[in-house]
């Protein structure tokens, strides 16, 4: 009971300490200091490395930036750092954040390549009470060491060091709600530590209802009641362990957009979802399945609601797919031993549209038969047919339809008397839904002379001409 209500007063109090700084930061200017300024910002503005804080204020980390040795040194007291999900990267070397005043609350930074990501000394004072939250550390030595007490270490990603998690020579410091994915995610001195609260109904880092430990990547044991948390507890050490440990209890979720057409040598990509890391992804394309596809992209941040989320993108080449409809379908397993796949889907793979013919009428009216094949509808597949003609060394472009009773793409030049007694000319371009674009021949057509007699522009004077005349003769 006496952890229970340390763990919560810690937690109220380093929640009323963050909102009234940041209410401070709004109202009050608190005037300067020693702080390495930036020299186009105002000093609570971090836009270059290394920065060290020497006066009580909140701070804006602006842009990514690197450094070689320490990068955010914070000596004085009741500190906000807002990283707004920028990113310090150093060299492996010093700091990423070295906290040595009491009461500093360092939220959403992205720290990656130190010696130590975020360390809180006690060089000044053994009572850190700081609150490390909504971070990111990542390939560093030690991603988060806790030298001073009754620190609140809460809901951090904390993966890829050699050393996740170590609180040193300190007693009491809260460290739940972070999902640690080291070589070594936690040791201690022996001093006991918090590293879980009681079950709250309250959404945790893997999307599970209810908060508790720490999500470690290496626990090794069930969840029979399907409660979002082990059976067992974590082992740290002998004085240390975790109660509640976080287990993952969802699948992975598919980002797919469906697509209906593709060409015989194409790429199928998905990007998969989930709350930790995805082990294994799987396309069956007609009836086989294919393991050798190529990772494009993955990563590991928070969502907009504050949960890890694991994100990779695979593509997979085929080379040579047949002409007609294909059926897929996407598997993935993440680390937990959860499967997921997609729906069977289909697509059609078809050839280049090819100009079967192209006919310019008296009239100037252009009929094209184009052809595609794999699909039975021409319609089906063309994205668009585009007429382009020139005309007085100028060049324009009207669209083609589709007339369904000849099978032809049409289109009629304009204003045919202004035109007459002049050379034109045409080619049109043909674009499919697969993005495969064909031109035709340029074709050159002279128009002549327009004799007012022949009302249907048909190029001569005939009965049919004398035929419209009768039939419209007498009428406004």
């Amino acid at each position: 009971m006496r952890k229970l209500v340390v763990f919560e007063l810690l937690a109220v109090f380093f929640l009323g300490t963050f909102v009234g700084l940041y209410a401070n930061s709004l109202n009050v200017g608190l005037g300067g200091g020693a702080q390495t300024q930036s020299l186009t910002y105002a000093s609570n503005i971090i836009d270059h490395l290394p920065f060290t804080i020497n006066t009580t204020d909140v701070y804006y980390i602006t842009k990514d930036v690197e450094v070689n040795g320490t990068g955010i040194t914070i000596l004085a007291d009741n500190v906000v750092l807002l990283g707004q999900r920028h990113t310090i990267t150093g060299d492996g070397s010093g700091q990423g954040i070295w906290i040595l005043g009491t009461n500093a609350t360092v939220i959403n930074c992205r720290v990656r390549s130190f010696l130590v990501g975020i360390l809180a000394d006690d060089t000044y004072s053994q009572i850190g009470e700081c609150n490390i939250a909504y971070n990111t550390v990542s390939d560093c030595e030690f991603g988060v060491i806790l030298y001073s007490d009754f620190n609140y270490c809460s809901s951090n990603i904390i993966v890829d060091n050699n050393n996740g998690i170590v609180p040193y020579t300190a007693v009491y410091n809260a460290i739940v709600n972070n999902y640690a994915r080291n070589d070594v995610n936690a040791f201690t001195s022996g001093q006991p530590q918090y590293w879980n609260s009681t079950k709250i109904p309250e959404t945790n880092m893997l999307s599970e209802p209810y908060k508790g430990g720490n999500y470690w990547h290496d626990y090794a044991g069930s969840d029979l009641d399907g409660d979002g948390f082990g059976d067992t507890p974590y082992q740290i050490d002998v004085n240390n362990r975790d109660y509640l440990p976080l287990v993952d209890g969802v699948s992975p979720r598919c980002g797919l957009a469906a697509f209906a057409y593709a060409s015989p040598n194409g790429v199928l990509s998905v990007t998969w979802k989930d709350n930790v890391q995805v082990d294994k992804v799987i396309i069956e394309l007609d009836g086989v399945n294919y393991t050798d596809l190529m990772k494009v992209d993955e990563s590991l941040g928070f969502n907009e609601y504050w949960q890890a989320e694991h994100k990779i993108v695979h593509n997979k080449l085929f080379y040579g797919l047949s002409l007609g409809t294909h059926y897929y379908r996407w598997f993935a397993n993440d680390t937990s031993n959860h499967w997921n796949a997609t729906e069977l889907l289909s697509f059609n793979v078809t050839g280049t549209p090819q100009f079967e013919s192209v006919n310019i009428s008296p009239t100037l009216k252009v009929d094209a038969n184009i052809t595609c094949e794999g699909v039975s509808n021409i319609t089906e597949i063309m994205d668009y047919v585009d007429l382009n003609f020139k005309i007085d060394d100028n060049w324009y472009t009207m669209p083609m339809t589709y007339n369904s009773s000849t099978s032809l793409y049409s289109a009629l030049l304009p204003a045919y008397n202004q035109l007459a007694n002049k050379t034109i000319q045409i080619y049109i371009v043909a674009k499919t839904k697969a993005n495969f674009f064909q031109t035709s021949d340029i074709y050159i057509y002279h128009i002549p002379e327009w004799v007012t007699a022949d009302i249907n522009r048909d190029g001569v004077v005939n009965m049919r001409d004398i035929g419209i005349a009768c039939n419209n003769f007498g009428k406004h």
